[in-house]
This record gives C-alpha cells, structure tokens and sequence, in this order.
C-alpha cells in the first residue's frame, strides 16, 4: 500500500510538472510571436502625458530638432518660455489598456530662456528658429525593449504651471519594410481611439500657432 502511495504521488508530481512546462513554453512562444509594439502596448501607461493647464498664449513653447530618428541617435529639444524653470518629460503614445501614453523619462527640470522669435521671410512668408540652449536626449540601441517605434510626445511645463507640446518626436525601428511600419503605426493610431485626438484638438482650440513655425 505504501508503495503505490508513492508511485501515486509521483505520477501527480511529473503530471503537473509536465503542466507547468508546457504553460511556461506556450507564454514563452507568445511573447515570441508577438512585435515590439505589441510587447510596448501591452505595458502600464499613465495619464499624466495629458495638459492640464494648456499655455494659450504662448507662456512656453517648443520644438525638435528632427522629425524622425532611429534608435540609437540623439534628438535635441528646444523650449521658449519667460519661466525662470520648466521640466520635460517624454511619454510614447500607444494603446497602453486605453489610457494612452507611458512614461518614458522622469521630469527634467531646466533653466527657461527666452528666445529670438525669427522675422518671416518676405517672400515665402516662412520662419525658421535657430533657438539656443537645446536638452539632448540620446535614444539607445542595445535593449529591443526601450525607444520602441512609435509616436512620442513631449510635455514642456513652465513653473508658472503652463503646458504644452513638442508633438514632433517620433521615430521608426527599422524592423519592418517601410508598408509594414506605416501598417503597425496606423493599427496603433487605431487602438487609441478618439482619446488621444479629442485631448489634443481640445488644447489646439486654446492655443495659437507659435510664430517660429517649427514649434509645437
């Protein structure tokens, strides 16, 4: 009797090992299947990329030094604001269990300046900054798993307690053919819903277009 006892109880024993096994390779082949933007989307996202006090008239504004980088290069962030100090803080847009966007950098206080808003062009009409006193931010390429491609957004907010966007921070993995990255990026834009474009419709009915022209 004992004897079968422990023979019983050896054969649960490797049953649920065996169960164990399989449920850990079946996760494991998941996660393989799945894309990077998969894997991003599915992380814990924050509401904090929102504007809570939108800079209507001009309080701060800023912009990038590219529209579009890879991982691994460097993208410099340039702000205007009479604040003695403001902070920047990076979030990437994504479906993130519908909330929006995930936190990518803590907030980065700064020294405010004010920059020189440029003259138009009599003929064309346009501007072009060339503001002073940029925060370089330089993107990894060793972890798969950060600066994933996407459409990052970032929250310039002065001390006074003004906010506003950089909104032309984005870059591309160059995983995919160039289809299948405007595909993946589109399907992203897609699972976000309205939120994401009410939120910002919302600010841009408060605030006007900076005269620098590059800046958000």
């Amino acid at each position: 009797m004992k004897l079968r006892r422990t023979v019983g109880g050896h054969v649960i024993y490797a049953s649920l090992l065996v169960c164990v096994i399989v449920l850990y390779f079946q996760q494991v082949t998941l996660a393989q299947s799945q894309n990077p933007i998969q894997l991003e989307n599915a992380k814990t996202g924050t509401t904090a990329w929102r504007l809570s006090n939108p800079a209507t008239t001009r309080q701060i504004e800023g912009y990038a030094s590219a529209n579009s980088i890879n991982r691994g290069d460097s993208i410099s962030f340039f702000a205007n604001t009479a604040d003695p100090t403001f902070t920047l803080e990076v979030f990437r847009m994504g479906w993130y269990g519908g909330i929006g966007g995930r936190r990518i950098t803590q907030p980065i206080t700064l020294t405010g300046h004010v920059q020189t808003i440029p003259t138009p062009d009599p003929v064309t009409g346009m501007t072009e900054c060339d503001w002073q006193f940029p925060y370089t931010i330089a993107t990894s390429n060793l972890d798969p798993t950060q600066w994933v491609s996407g459409f990052y957004l970032v929250k310039l907010t002065g001390s006074a307690g003004q906010q506003r966007y950089i909104r032309s921070a984005r870059r591309y993995q160059e995983f995919r053919s160039p289809v299948q990255r405007k595909h993946e990026y589109l399907r992203g834009l897609q699972r976000m819903g309205w939120q994401i474009a009410l939120h910002l419709q919302q600010y841009r009915k408060h605030s006007s277009s900076p005269a620098g022209g590059a800046p958000a």
